[in-house]
């Protein structure tokens, strides 16, 4: 295998796109999605049907 195989983009010394790093999962992105889902059922833009566990409203 070479060098370029080796690695994920293909290219030595390449760690992923700025798009992967802004994306990455961590428990404080996690959290603030949750906290935004919160905020948005409760202005009754999402429904909250079970705890954590968010749907649009029917109309």
């Amino acid at each position: 295998m070479d060098a370029a195989a080796a690695h994920p983009g293909g290219q030595p010394g390449h760690h992923g796109s700025r798009l992967e790093q802004v994306n990455a999962l961590s428990p404080n992105n996690i959290n603030n999605v949750r906290l935004e889902r919160k905020r948005l059922a409760g202005r009754g833009f999402l429904a909250e049907t079970d705890p954590d566990l968010f749907t649009q409203p029917r109309p």
